[in-house]
């Protein structure tokens, strides 16, 4: 389920593409050899379809984040795909 909320989106000037800022708690599932997401403050699930830093990857730490909507198709359907551009 999707929150109706709204996010912040930006347009990124070092890239073609739209980035929203989120925060939330970074998480790995153990689904099908794992996969890492962050769910944000706002309640929606943001599936990272690139690596967080090793700096913030680590499961139940806060993390604010720079992403990318992705339009990847992916297996685990755990959440919105994303690319992540930044997070501290």
């Amino acid at each position: 389920m999707y929150s109706s909320r709204p996010v912040n989106c930006l347009v990124n000037p070092n890239q073609s593409g739209v980035y929203m800022h989120i925060s939330g708690i970074v998480v790995f599932e153990d689904l099908e050899g794992g996969v890492w997401g962050i769910v944000g403050d706002d309640g929606i699930r943001y599936q990272l379809m690139n690596d967080l830093p090793k700096s913030v990857r680590e499961p139940g730490r806060r993390v604010e984040a720079e992403v990318e909507p992705s339009s990847a198709v992916t297996i685990f359907q755990w959440g919105r795909p994303v690319k992540v551009l930044n997070a501290r």
